[in-house]
């Protein structure tokens, strides 16, 4: 189904759609800068990357839960061309991946 016939359809949908590639993109940032706290902290275990990289991570875990749980419901559904609902799944799922990533890291050591 193209963009338009799901535009005259289902307006709302291209709104929300675009709405969550735009969330899931600053979740992916957050994500990326979580990561870089944590690679400071690893290299410096006097100062606060760990500490900034959850805090940052825990930020960046507000848009990329409602974003991801769009662009699913976006795939599923056929409301959004295919690469608007696969990169926005892509990119909102960073954030939960680093999440447990550190997670396991804290468990582990």
């Amino acid at each position: 189904m193209t963009e338009q016939a799901v535009a005259r359809r289902v307006p709302w949908a291209t709104v929300i759609g675009w709405a969550a590639l735009l969330l899931a993109v600053a979740a992916a940032v957050g994500a990326v800068l979580a990561v870089v706290y944590a690679v400071e902290g690893f290299r410096n275990p006097q100062g606060f990357g760990d500490l900034g990289a959850v805090v940052v991570l825990m930020v960046s875990l507000v848009p990329a839960l409602p974003a991801l749980v769009a662009g699913i419901v976006q795939a599923r559904r056929g409301w959004a061309p295919r690469w608007r609902w696969l990169s926005t799944v892509v990119l909102a799922a960073l954030a939960p991946a680093a999440t447990v990533v550190l997670l396991l890291r804290q468990l582990v050591s």
